[in-house]
C-alpha cells in the first residue's frame, strides 16, 4: 500500500510537472508568436522606411541632375553675355573714335559757319526789305474794297437800304461795313437782290432774265447771286407768291440765280425791318442759308516785323 501510494504520488507529481511544462510551453509559444508579430511590424516599418529613403534618394538624384543642367545653362549664358559685352565694348571704342573724328569735322564746320554768318546777316537784311515790299503788294491786292463785301440791290421794296444793311449785318453775323450798296463796276463775292413778293414777281422790273445778267456782271469770279424775296408778316413757311415761277425759270435755265430765299419783314413798322431768325421758322432757315454763303471777313493787317531774330554769340 505504501508503494502504491508512493507510485500514485509520483504519477501525480509527474502529471503536475507535465501540466506545468505544457503550460510553460504554451506560454513560450504565445510569447514567440507575439515576438514574431512584433518582428513582422518592425520588418514592414523597415521596408517602408527603406522605400521612402529610396524615393528620397531618387528625388535627390533628379534634383542634382536638374541643378547640374541649370548650372551648365547658366554658365553658357554667362559666357555668351561676356562675349556680347566684349563685342559691345569693341563697338563702343570704334564709335568713340568715329565721334572724335566727327567732332573734329564739326569744329571745322563751325569755323566755316562763323565765316558765313556775316554774309547771311547782310542777306537777311536784303530779304527783310524784299519781304516788306512783297507783303505790301499782297495786302494791297487782298484789301480791294469789294473783296470781302456783300452787295445789296433793292428792287421795289419798302425796306430802305440802311434798314436792310442793319438786318443782314446783325442776323448774318457779318461786319456792318461789309454790307454795302452794290454799284458797278465793282465786283462782289456775294450779291443779294432784295425784292418785294408778288404774283407777277418774275415779270417785274429788275427780276427779269435780262436784268439778272446785268447784275451778274457785278459778281467776282466764283461769286453768288441770291434772290431774297421779302414777305410782310411773321410767316413760318413761304406763301409761295411768285416763288414757284422764279424756281421754274431758274430750273429751266432762263434765270441765272444761285439761290432763292424768303424773309419776312415787320409790316407794322414803316421801314419794314427784317424779322430776326427767332421770329419764324422761315427766317431761321433763310438766315442759316445766307450765313453759309457769306464771304470771310477781311484779314488783319500784316505783321511786318523782322524775319529773323539774331542772337550774336560773344
Amino acid at each position: 500500500r505504501l508503494a502504491e501510494d508512493k507510485l500514485r504520488h509520483q504519477q501525480a507529481e509527474q502529471q503536475r510537472g507535465a501540466a506545468e511544462e505544457s503550460q510553460r510551453l504554451e506560454q513560450l509559444k504565445s510569447e514567440l508568436a507575439l515576438r514574431e508579430s512584433v518582428l513582422e511590424v518592425k520588418a514592414s516599418e523597415l521596408l517602408r522606411r527603406h522605400s521612402e529613403q529610396a524615393t528620397r534618394q531618387g528625388k535627390l538624384e533628379q534634383d542634382e541632375a536638374r541643378f547640374a543642367g541649370q548650372k551648365a545653362e547658366d554658365k553658357a549664358q554667362l559666357e555668351l553675355h561676356a562675349t556680347q559685352i566684349a563685342q559691345r565694348e569693341s563697338l563702343l571704342d570704334f564709335r568713340s573714335a568715329e565721334l572724335a573724328a566727327r567732332t573734329h569735322q564739326l569744329e571745322l564746320r563751325a569755323g566755316e559757319l562763323a565765316r558765313c554768318e556775316a554774309d547771311l546777316y547782310q542777306r537777311a537784311n536784303e530779304v527783310q526789305t524784299r519781304h516788306q515790299e512783297i507783303e505790301h503788294a499782297r495786302m494791297a491786292a487782298m484789301q480791294h474794297p469789294c473783296a470781302h463785301q456783300i452787295g445789296l440791290v433793292l428792287n421795289n421794296t419798302r425796306t430802305p437800304l440802311s434798314t436792310a444793311r442793319d438786318g443782314i449785318s446783325q442776323f448774318c453775323d457779318v461786319g456792318h461795313d461789309q454790307v454795302v450798296h452794290a454799284a458797278p463796276p465793282n465786283k462782289y463775292p456775294l450779291l443779294l437782290l432784295l425784292s418785294q413778293s408778288g404774283g407777277r414777281l418774275a415779270e417785274s422790273d429788275g427780276i427779269n432774265p435780262g436784268t439778272i445778267q446785268g447784275y451778274r456782271q457785278m459778281l467776282a469770279p466764283g461769286g453768288k447771286l441770291v434772290l431774297v424775296v421779302l414777305r410782310p408778316g411773321q410767316l413760318n413757311t413761304s406763301s409761295g407768291s411768285g416763288a414757284g415761277t422764279m424756281i421754274q425759270l431758274r430750273n429751266e435755265g432762263h434765270l441765272e440765280i444761285d439761290a432763292l430765299v424768303d424773309l419776312c419783314t415787320d409790316s407794322y413798322i414803316a421801314e419794314r425791318p427784317l424779322h430776326p431768325p427767332s421770329a419764324s421758322k422761315m427766317n431761321e432757315d433763310s438766315f442759316t442759308k445766307l450765313k453759309e454763303l457769306m464771304p470771310p471777313p477781311p484779314p488783319p493787317p500784316p505783321d511786318l516785323g523782322p524775319l529773323f531774330a539774331w542772337n550774336v554769340a560773344s
